[in-house]
């Protein structure tokens, strides 16, 4: 049996749909050589539009051979799957898809995967995410069910629908959380998003980023507990967070907090599952 461990789950949501703004290619060579030189694992979570507009980039800079990266989806066109009170500051209600349009997208994105690179995905993070995920939403969890997705990011948002999301929120198996639901594994993304903690903390705040990341690492290894960490293309970009994430993966380490992508964390819940032990049922 595996000891308890804190462990940071490392994953990028890549959206960006501008290509004349050449964010991916900036984005992904800075990304891909920080995560080799550090010898750190992530998973990209790639927007089927984005994987679209920006095929030869994805193509000739992604290692594929390499185990630290893992692909997966974060829908075909950045449809929400829910509402919530509000995205940004300021910002509120955007318009919800059907469940047929959710369907559409998820066999679009599917066929894009598989005509780009090769694979279908296995894992996806739903645009915003909501509070208490996707555990009201069995029709669409039947439908990632059918699609052949095995884990998902969907709770990261408090009651309020805002954040941050509190650790006490740790992975769970769905069918296990409610027998009427399929097997699904629910990662949860607690915490701040890195562009929300800047809109809320200031911009320019990097020596208050990196005292909450330090923070959130003493609280991991004190508790051993889970991290869902999700960061954006277009937020690395603007904000240079390279360094940020290299004192990260550093404060990791010293602390003996490992860090997975998702698909590595996803197989190591289900061979304990197989075991009757892992992560908690809600």
């Amino acid at each position: 049996m595996l000891k308890p461990q804190g462990t940071v789950i490392f994953g990028y949501c890549v959206e960006n749909r501008r290509p004349y703004q050449n964010i991916e290619r900036e984005f992904l060579e800075r990304t891909v050589k920080l995560h080799l030189d550090q010898n750190v694992p992530c998973t990209f979570f790639i927007v089927g539009k984005t994987l679209e507009q920006n095929r030869a980039v994805f193509r000739n800079l992604l290692p594929r051979r390499s185990t630290l990266f893992d692909l997966q989806h974060h829908t075909y066109g950045h449809i929400y799957y829910d509402r919530v009170p509000q995205c940004h500051i300021g910002g509120g209600n955007r318009e919800v898809a059907s469940v047929n349009e959710i369907e559409k997208d998820l066999r679009d994105v599917a066929a894009v995967f598989s005509h780009v690179l090769g694979k279908k995905p296995e894992g996806m993070v739903t645009p915003v995410g909501f509070y208490r995920g996707l555990l009201g939403r069995p029709e669409i969890l039947y439908r990632l069910n059918k699609q052949n997705i095995k884990f998902v990011t969907s709770w990261n948002r408090n009651k309020k629908g805002w954040k941050p999301l509190r650790f006490s929120v740790q992975p769970f198996w769905y069918d296990r959380a409610n027998e009427n639901l399929p097997q699904m594994l629910e990662i949860p993304s607690q915490g701040w998003e890195d562009g929300l903690w800047r809109e809320k903390f200031g911009e320019k705040n990097d020596s208050g980023y990196r005292s909450y990341l330090k923070r959130t690492i003493n609280l991991l290894s004190k508790k051993k507990l889970s991290w869902g960490f999700i960061a954006h293309d277009y937020i690395m970009c603007k904000y240079q967070n390279y360094n940020n994430f290299e004192y990260l993966f550093k404060e990791a380490s010293k602390k003996n907090v490992r860090i997975l992508n998702y698909k590595q964390f996803y197989m190591e819940q289900e061979v304990l599952r197989s075991k009757s032990v892992g992560v908690k049922v809600l």
